[in-house]
């Protein structure tokens, strides 16, 4: 008995699904679900199933869905408005913060490489200080008896005569005066210990010897502790550069260049006019009448203003060099403190320099 032959619903052939329709790409930082890798650069497509909006991860095979939002209206231009100008605010501070790097660095720097002055100007006016509080101290003991023996002249005449009178008047202003310069040489003698004190003018322009206090521009130098300020006030200018680097990824070659000569040039204008503000200002008028100025400043115009192009050449250098590689750095740093699944936010660091993401194997959930 013959069996017939029953045509079954596999015998036709499947209809095959097109393509998807690409709809967009991924412009931001999305992280995957599944694994965590950055979703940037990823094809958004339609699926033709449901309609809706979808991104496969290259990484694990997962499906990303994506929700369309309707426009927000005239808000949206007042929000971005908004922001852009928070923004703009923003870099401008950044800017003023280089330059201030850069001068503050500086000055910070070049008066530690001339602490060595500075402390011996400080000693050898705290002597003359010294001298001039025993001089005074003499004056005052001297009218003091002065002002005794008229005390007691007018108490066995019971009267004084007018010239006696305005002699006491003298001797009475001038205790007060002699009082006043006191307590000021006595301050000073006491800044004999500090780094950086306060020197009586007079006493500088009547110094004969004021090569004695340098021994050459490379002996002068404390270099020890010009060093270890360096290093120091160098994290100024390298966290700027570093912040650049990661902020303004567009910066590449020339145009790095070109940004790093405009701060560098804000400074040295920034430097320029501290000098100006700082010759006009130098000087101090004390309440004794003293016309007194500081002994780092004595310091800088003994060894001129090599120091100070020394340590703006070394602090531009600084910013320049972490300017160039501040990305790098903040790629390791990324890679060494988040774990993979939070680096996805940071994607543009390695995006912006065309880098690959680094994997994230080992990651729970991940297909295979």
């Amino acid at each position: 008995m013959n069996t017939p032959n029953h045509a079954t619903a596999t015998d036709s052939p499947a209809p095959t699904r097109g393509t998807p329709e690409r709809i967009a790409v991924i412009s931001g930082d999305r992280a995957c679900g599944s694994c965590g890798f950055n979703l940037h650069g990823q094809n958004v497509v339609r699926e033709e199933h449901y309609d809706m909006l979808m991104v496969r991860c290259p990484e694990c095979g997962q499906v990303a869905s994506l929700h369309e939002y309707p426009v927000l209206g005239p808000w949206a231009k007042r929000v971005g408005f908004v922001l852009a100008a928070v923004w703009l605010l923003v870099m401008l501070a950044a800017v003023a913060a280089t330059t201030g790097a850069l001068m503050g660095g500086t000055v910070i720097a070049s008066e530690s490489a001339m602490s060595g002055i500075t402390r011996d100007i400080s000693a050898a006016h705290a002597i003359h200080a010294d001298e001039r509080l025993k001089l005074i101290d003499a004056e005052i003991a001297k009218l003091q008896s002065q002002q005794e023996d008229s005390v007691r002249a007018l108490s066995r005449k019971g009267t004084a005569p007018e010239t006696d009178q305005v002699s006491y008047a003298q001797r009475s202003t001038n205790l007060a005066t002699l009082s006043s310069q006191r307590q000021t040489w006595q301050w000073m003698s006491q800044q004999g210990s500090m780094p950086n004190s306060w020197v009586e003018e007079d006493w500088w322009n009547a110094h004969q010897d004021k090569s004695a206090f340098t021994k050459g521009f490379l002996r002068s130098i404390d270099w020890r502790t010009s060093f270890w300020t360096l290093v120091g006030t160098g994290l100024m200018p390298l966290t700027a550069g570093v912040f650049w680097a990661v902020t303004a990824p567009r910066w590449r070659g020339r145009s790095r260049l070109l940004a790093w000569f405009v701060f560098t040039l804000l400074g040295v204008a920034g430097m320029v006019y501290a000098t100006i503000m700082r010759l006009t200002t130098n000087d101090m008028q004390i309440w004794s009448g003293l016309k007194v100025t500081q002994a780092s400043s004595l310091a800088r115009e003994l060894l001129g203003l090599t120091p100070t192009i020394l340590t703006f050449a070394a602090m531009s250098l600084i910013l320049l060099f972490s300017m160039r590689f501040g990305r790098a750095w903040a790629r390791l740093a990324v890679r060494a403190l988040l774990p993979p699944r939070l680096r996805a936010s940071f994607g543009f660091l390695w995006l912006c320099d065309g880098k690959d993401m680094p994997r994230t194997r080992g990651v729970a959930g991940r297909v295979r």
